[in-house]
């Protein structure tokens, strides 16, 4: 174990050193992080601009791509570049241009600017009168309210659609839209042709509802084999403490699993979002995707480990065959209804909890 994270730490250190090395070669060509507030005078930022804020305002003229996070969002600048948003409620005044294309993930999305090239994800998109988009427009969305112009095609999916009866040119190519029926589109609204594509919602037969069940609990026994081996003969000792979280700090496991849960992508944005320190924000990121892929084999592994001990026939083939079965009651727990949820949430909290706390925990424990 000590030479495990002899190997750790030095690979962390490497790490560490090469991004520095990277930042420090190539500080002079970094984006800048920047915050835009609403003001009388507007300036010209020769950079890429980063924003995250609760409620931003970008009013500047940017030559170079602008990227804002938060959960208001209003742009009202010029942006010589590409425009990426994901907030709550984002809106594109009509005295905003963007050169480039526009990206936007959000709730409520009110466009009334001028760019080139649309593609967004929400639940209401307003494409309003003043709006402009000399190219493409790509929704997928709840509800598309469509009363601006768009210069070529437009492909979206919608649960709803809505156009004024008396609209006319607002599109001069195609528009090719899906929903769940067939809608009623002014044909003089649309100078190329209607393609519509009714959205099938297929319910599942016994036969893929049961091949669904074996290929997810395939998936979960595979990985939970590599997570237990890989840690039962690399890392000798982490399965007393695994089951030392569970069962001797139960609380500080759990209150470490739910802090590491909800404040480690607020971290791993922050970083990312800052410019410098992007490539730590990735790492950090990529561990916590992995570390959640573990926490039902992390959990299998305490609970294995400690009822081999309750029943003192702790071997090697029982360090193994003991973490798989529990990992197996818990996935079946998981499927119970109202049940499921919570071993869900239990799973990921102690999980989680159990993975960091070890860390930790320098000395040896014995239960």
């Amino acid at each position: 174990m000590f030479k495990f994270k002899k190997i750790l730490i030095l690979c962390m250190i490497c790490f560490l050193g090469l991004t520095s090395v990277c930042m420090a070669a190539d500080a002079s060509n970094l984006p800048q992080a920047r915050t835009t507030t609403p003001s009388s005078n507007t300036s010209i930022l020769n950079t890429d601009v980063y924003i995250t804020e609760d409620n931003a305002v970008i009013e500047n003229t940017i030559n170079g791509n602008a990227f804002a996070y938060g959960k208001s969002i209003t742009v009202k600048g010029t942006i010589n570049g590409d425009l990426l948003v994901i907030g709550n409620n984002v809106t594109i005044d009509d005295s905003a241009t963007i050169s480039g294309n526009v990206f936007l993930v959000a709730g409520t999305i009110y466009f009334n600017g001028k760019t080139t090239d649309v593609y967004a994800v929400g639940q209401n998109f307003v494409l309003d009168e003043n709006a402009n988009i000399t190219r493409d427009i790509r929704l997928y969305v709840s509800q598309f309210t469509w009363k601006g112009s768009i210069g070529r095609n437009a492909y979206v999916v919608a649960g709803n659609i809505i156009v004024e009866e008396n609209s006319s040119n607002l599109i001069q190519g195609n528009f090719e839209y899906s929903a769940s029926k067939d809608l009623n589109i002014p044909k003089e609204a649309v100078g190329g042709e209607i393609k519509f594509t009714q959205m099938a919602v297929e319910q599942p037969n016994m036969t893929q509802i049961i091949s669904g069940y074996i290929t997810s609990f395939v998936n979960v026994l595979v990985y939970a084999i590599a997570v237990v081996l890989m840690i039962t003969f690399l890392t000798t000792k982490f399965t007393d403490k695994a089951t030392y979280c569970l069962a001797k700090r139960p609380f500080i496991t759990a209150g470490i699993g739910i802090l590491g849960f909800v404040m480690i992508p607020i971290i791993c944005i922050f970083l990312i979002a800052i410019g410098y320190t992007m490539y730590l924000g990735a790492a950090l990121l990529a561990f916590y995707v992995l570390a959640l892929s573990m926490t039902i084999s992390i959990l299998g592994i305490a609970i294995g480990n400690f009822i081999a001990k309750k029943l003192k026939s702790k071997t090697k083939s029982k360090t193994i065959l003991f973490p798989l079965a529990s990992v197996i009651a818990i996935w079946l727990l998981q499927l119970v209804p109202v049940l499921g949820t919570w071993i869900s949430v239990f799973t990921v909290v102690f999980g989680f909890g159990i993975l960091i706390y070890s860390l930790f925990i320098r000395k040896d424990v014995t239960i």
